[in-house]
């Protein structure tokens, strides 16, 4: 029997990412997402790590809707930046993804070590409210400049080696990067997860 899950997000990219995912896993879990269910609410996500951000999403559409809930809680972390833009990355500049980049890349001007990770952790509250983590990890570097159309967020800036070339998230593709980013690394922990307990 396929279980209904609410998908506690309002990025329309990750949306998209999870339900590739699901897919591509062939998990028997509906996704509801809240612009299905036109959720509008403004949940503040006010913890101090991506463990308990994650966590107040999942738990508040539990709590509102009595279906079990996932939410994931991710973020670009710099060495250089002391860990910054962290938890606080889709709000870096407060104006948005393309400006949240400029104030990076202006930030690195003439930085050499550009050293650099995306972190991912998912939160499941299952049916009786008890929540479950899952974390992934990609490693990297910032590039100079933006490359690529694909993806959301900082993918245009995030650079990864894959076959033996460095590109972007954004130049490689959702389908690649759907098989070595930060979400996948703790999407497949969460599957390994929901296997064992059939």
């Amino acid at each position: 029997m396929t279980k209904k899950v609410i998908l506690c997000t309002k990025n329309k990219g990750k949306v998209k990412e999870f339900e590739e995912l699901f897919n591509s896993y062939n998990i028997d879990i509906k996704l509801i997402s809240l612009f299905d269910l036109d959720d509008n609410d403004e949940v503040e996500e006010n913890g101090t790590s991506f463990k308990e951000n994650a966590f107040i999403k999942a738990n508040y559409y539990y709590q509102k809707y009595h279906l079990p809930a996932i939410s994931d809680d991710s973020g670009l972390c710099i060495d250089a930046l002391g860990g910054a833009p962290g938890i606080n990355s889709a709000r870096f500049s407060g104006l948005g993804p393309k400006e949240n980049i400029k104030k990076v890349l202006k930030l690195l001007d003439g930085v050499n070590r550009r050293n650099a990770h995306f972190t991912c952790v998912i939160c499941y509250i299952d049916e009786e409210g008890k929540a479950n983590y899952f974390e992934g990890r990609v490693n990297g570097a910032i590039d100079t400049k933006e490359t690529g159309e694909n993806g959301f967020g900082y993918d245009p800036i995030f650079l990864v080696e894959y076959e033996g070339k460095i590109e972007s998230f954004a130049t490689l593709g959702e389908d690649i990067k759907n098989k070595m980013s930060h979400r996948a690394n703790a999407f497949n922990s969460f599957c390994a997860f929901w296997k064992a307990k059939k």
